[in-house]
């Protein structure tokens, strides 16, 4: 399972049409969170770490 995915659609006349799927996400304005008691980079390879042990 990922730890991130992300389905953009649209509704059309026609019915539902897929614009996008993403298994990564380049911003997630990790550079932001840096004055978090842990950083948002940190947490996020922390997670990606756990699930690859």
């Amino acid at each position: 399972m990922p730890l991130y995915a992300r389905i953009d659609m649209v509704t059309t006349r026609s019915g539902p049409v897929l614009m996008e799927v993403e298994l990564t996400e380049p911003g997630f304005y990790l550079g932001q969170t840096t004055s978090l008691e842990v950083p948002g980079a940190v947490a996020f390879a922390d997670a990606v770490e756990a699930e690859l042990a």
